[in-house]
């Protein structure tokens, strides 16, 4: 009797493969689902990042416009330091110079 009981026992408290197939497999399929949350659901999910890339594309068009309107405004810098035909062109243009000798006519239309 003793030796059926203990035979018992050995069977009860030895796990067979497949029960520790089924604990791998859960722990496994967990995990994957954790990834799976954390990619669609995260701080980083896809729509997010289409969202940033798409504001990184309006800021660079931005970016390009400023750019170019700072390099015209150099380039109009440089030319009023070194050009003296530029600053008598402003004067004359936005503040109504005329030299001495010259007759001013205004046209109305």
């Amino acid at each position: 009797m003793q030796g059926k009981m203990r035979s018992q026992l050995k069977r009860n408290t030895q796990r067979r493969p497949y029960d520790i197939y089924k604990i791998v497999s859960g722990i496994l399929i967990l995990l994957f689902v954790m990834l799976q949350v954390e990619l669609w659901f995260g701080s980083a999910n896809p729509i997010v990042l289409w969202r940033l890339h798409e504001g990184v594309a309006e800021r660079q068009v931005i970016n390009t416009d400023w750019q170019q309107r700072n390099t015209r405004l150099f380039a109009a810098v440089n030319n009023l330091k070194t050009g003296a035909n530029v600053v008598e062109a402003h004067a004359r243009m936005n503040l109504g110079m005329i030299k001495n000798g010259e007759i001013y006519y205004q046209v109305v239309s």
